[in-house]
């Protein structure tokens, strides 16, 4: 998960706010949107600290193998994790490449403090992404799970390029439904996740600029595309399960769209009951480069 802006204008990303105020009250779409992303009650930090772990158990073991053939970040020695949530994506980084020094932040405080208590080998703060103010830069910046939710990228770049060093970089994880599927197939589930991602696109959110990420960095000074490539996730059934239902879950707290989530849970549990049931998650590693 992450966490960037305190406020909200045209030239500037949106994404979890703890608590929610400087939001027009006319504008519920905008209010919605960030009530979603929203940490400051103790239920809503419950859940998504359950769904981020969730998320870490299923995909991380995928996502190392790929990094450990990945040459960017084979090289990167300083990393952060921008909107690092609870901490345990990072903790995982460290016991798979633990000769790399990591820094996480966050805007939630809760999360944080689990992160903290998770792994206090690892630099944690609570810190909004424009004002945060290391004593050093970095060679790669992790944003896992979080373009998604922004709507100005530009202005997160000119921010990373004053955190990343000369040469340095920023690795973009992101999902790609058109390359996930289920068998036997979960029609339901499908058109959920599609109906979902387009809440958040007529939202303004990045999901459909990331389909092309030559987009990202078009008409961008001083930034490249290096890399876009698959990842795959082939977990177990049972997790796969456990993870589509929190996920159904969250988009129901949501209120961004109606839709017949208890019909969802019931294809999902008749799907996971199937002898041959399997799951492949598509994710999408993109890597952007300073040039200077």
């Amino acid at each position: 998960m992450a966490s960037l802006a305190h406020t909200v204008h045209a030239s500037r990303p949106v994404d979890r706010h703890n608590p929610l105020e400087d939001f027009d009250p006319k504008n519920r779409t905008d209010k919605r949107h960030v009530q979603f992303l929203d940490t400051s009650s103790t239920d809503a930090l419950a859940a998504w600290n359950d769904l981020l772990r969730l998320q870490v158990e299923v995909f991380a073991p995928d996502e190392l193998a790929f990094l450990a053939g990945f040459a960017p970040w084979q090289e990167a020695v300083d990393i952060l994790d921008v909107g690092c949530g609870n901490g345990l994506y990072a903790s995982a980084l460290r016991a798979g490449f633990p000769n790399k020094s990591y820094t996480g932040i966050d805007i939630s405080s809760g999360l944080i403090a689990e992160a903290r208590a998770a792994d206090p080998a690892i630099a944690f703060a609570v810190a909004d992404f424009f004002s945060f103010a290391p004593d050093r830069t970095f060679d790669l910046i992790v944003m896992r799970f979080l373009i998604q939710h922004l709507t100005d990228f530009m202005t997160v770049l000119d921010r990373c390029a004053t955190l990343a060093r000369p040469r340095g970089g920023v690795l973009i994880i992101e999902p790609d439904l058109r390359n996930s599927r289920n068998d036997p197939p979960t029609p339901l589930f499908e058109e959920l996740l599609v109906r979902f991602e387009r809440s958040r696109n007529d939202n303004g959110r990045m999901r459909r600029r990331i389909a092309d990420p030559r987009e990202l960095v078009s008409g961008i000074r001083d930034w490249k595309l290096v890399a876009d490539e698959p990842v795959k996730i082939r977990p177990v059934t049972s997790a796969a399960r456990s993870l589509f239902l929190s996920w159904i879950d969250t988009f129901e707290r949501s209120r961004l769209l109606d839709f017949q989530f208890g019909a969802v849970r019931e294809e999902l549990r008749r799907w996971s009951r199937t002898a041959d049931a399997s799951t492949t998650i598509a994710l999408r590693a993109i890597y952007l480069e300073r040039t200077i």
